[in-house]
């Protein structure tokens, strides 16, 4: 219970908390699949077609659940991310207790991993609930093969070959699993030695882990590229990425060990060379830690494993398939798993060797960071309260960094606080650094507004900013024939459609646009199209649309 009251406490304020734009609307208000627990609505939420961003079934049905037994009203869903993050800490607490020889170690490393202000985004975000959910999961499967190479039988192995299965699919990252067991057999499997036993033994037990994980990153790395979230490389490719890299690990490991920083969006530079010296520094210390790692495997085991442990966690987030995230604290959630247990069989082992009052002074400190941290994620957990708070805070942070302004008026836009919006987006529109974006969404505004011609003047404008984006043919052509102007719009359209042919609602609004001019072969053939190209795209409601003006 103390344990629980730890890792919740500081996030009662989220109770108080609204949705986000930041993905909380995408991801759990504008889904009408979550909306209602009907079979097809299941049927949704399980199938890996259409194609979605995130296709998270376990985390979809929690979100499922959350509208069928109370509504829409964000303070529940954010009591649910409170719960889940609870139930993660009794999880840890409970590996600790198999991996650790002392009982206080793991209870230290539990209240370490409980509170620390590391967690605040994938605990007060409402978007971020997989993060929560899925290493629940994780750890309850861990726990299951500990247990089951201790001699707990084969129920044991069944139990974590369903509990990985189930981590799968909230959240793509729990691939890793496989190789936390086979570094967990090399290292800390007890009795006789890894190599010593038969291959059966070894190898077959590992065998579904490795399938399950292959067959989910198959599926996911197929659906996030058919729905465009797999981006090129930068220049230089794949070296550059791993450059990059180098550097990352190194700042993970730092704010892990003193998060003294609290942003949504962090700046990265593409490091172009080995020989630049944040490169070559992170190199070292990363050799020092390998150095380290290797000398310790046999005398002490679990620090070999927990280094080993963190390198796999932070692997699915190193761009090696680009998704053009470099760093985010909510990567953070899972790696503090072992440095809280580091940190607590630490102080447990000199506390053990210490006398009264050095066995004081350390519980003492011990307290004295759990109430610090404690403090600052209460406090930052306040940031996530709104829109508005929440860019607000980050334009602070950042205020070189265009994308938090952007962000904030796009919150002002949808509060429809127009004036607000156009001031913010007119001021990254002009200078000698223009942000194309900023020029569309003057555009959006000017037509929400009705000034017709105001808008045609933006979107032609980023036209020669950015003539790839494909939502920009279809808002352009609209304007153009609320002008009264469709020639121009069926242009557009065209043009449209040969930049991006599988943009399905500019397809529908030709066909629309032709209908109205009289050209029904012209739109029978675009709804057609659609019919062909809507499999693994998300509009759905616009195969039936389609459907339903061919007769079908």
């Amino acid at each position: 219970m103390a344990l629980f009251l730890v890792a919740t406490l500081p996030y009662l304020g989220c109770l108080g908390h609204e949705f986000l734009g930041w993905d909380d609307r995408r991801i759990i208000l504008e889904q009408p699949f979550l909306r209602e627990l009907s079979l097809e609505n299941l049927w949704t939420i399980f199938s890996p077609v259409p194609a979605r961003e995130e296709w998270l079934p376990l985390r979809d049905l929690t979100l499922a659940l959350d509208f069928a037994l109370l509504g829409p009203d964000p303070w529940h869903f954010a009591l649910v991310n409170l719960l889940l993050h609870g139930a993660a800490t009794l999880a840890a607490w409970g590996l600790f207790r198999e991996l650790c020889a002392r009982r206080e170690a793991a209870l230290f490393g539990a209240l370490l991993f409980a509170c620390h202000a590391a967690h605040v985004e994938s605990v007060a975000w409402l978007g971020a609930r997989k993060d929560p959910l899925s290493l629940l999961f994780l750890l309850l499967a861990l726990r299951g093969w500990v247990r089951y190479r201790k001699g707990a039988g084969a129920r044991g192995l069944l139990w974590a070959w369903a509990w990985f299965a189930l981590a799968l699919l909230s959240k793509a990252n729990a691939f890793v699993l496989p190789a936390w067991l086979l570094t967990y057999d090399l290292l800390l499997w007890p009795g006789e030695r890894w190599r010593t036993r038969p291959w059966r033994t070894r190898i077959a037990p590992l065998v579904p882990f490795a399938l399950l994980g292959l067959a989910h990153v198959w599926t996911y790395v197929r659906l996030t590229k058919a729905d465009g979230v797999i981006e090129p490389y930068p220049p230089g490719g794949l070296e550059t990425v791993l450059r990059t890299d180098v550097v990352s690990l190194v700042d993970y490991m730092r704010y892990l060990a003193l998060p003294l920083e609290h942003q949504a969006i962090y700046d990265h530079v593409f490091r172009q060379s080995w020989a630049d010296p944040r490169v070559l520094g992170s190199l070292l210390i990363l050799c020092l830690l390998a150095g380290v790692a290797w000398r310790e495997r046999a005398r002490r085991p679990l620090v070999t494993w927990c280094l080993c442990f963190a390198a796999a966690s932070l692997l699915p987030y190193m761009n090696l398939i680009p998704h053009g995230i470099y760093y985010a604290e909510r990567y953070t959630y899972l790696p503090s798993l072992v440095a809280a247990l580091l940190l607590g069989s630490a102080l447990a082992s000199v506390r053990a060797r210490s006398g009264r009052t050095s066995g004081r002074v350390i519980l003492a400190g011990l307290a004295l960071w759990l109430a610090g941290q404690a403090g600052l994620s209460a406090w930052r957990s306040r940031v996530w309260s709104d829109d508005e708070t929440f860019w607000t805070y980050q334009v602070a942070q950042i205020p070189h960094n265009p994308a938090p302004r952007m962000n904030l008026a796009e919150a002002y836009e949808f509060a429809q606080r127009y004036e607000d919006a156009a001031r913010i987006y007119g001021s990254l529109s002009e200078g000698a650094l223009v942000v194309p974006q900023a020029v569309y969404r003057l555009g959006r505004i000017a037509r929400r507004l009705g000034r017709v011609d105001a808008a045609i003047g933006y979107y032609e404008r980023y036209r020669s900013l950015d003539p790839q984006d494909p939502p920009l043919y279809n808002n352009l052509a609209e304007a153009y024939f609320a002008r009264g102007d469709a020639a121009q719009a069926i242009e557009v359209l065209e043009e449209g459609i040969r930049v991006a042919p599988n943009y399905i609602r500019a397809r529908r609004t030709l066909a629309i646009v032709l209908e109205q001019q009289g050209r029904e072969a012209e739109a029978r053939r675009q709804w057609e199209e659609i019919l062909a190209r809507v499999r693994l795209q998300p509009d759905l409601r616009f195969a039936a649309e389609a459907r339903a003006r061919l007769g079908r």
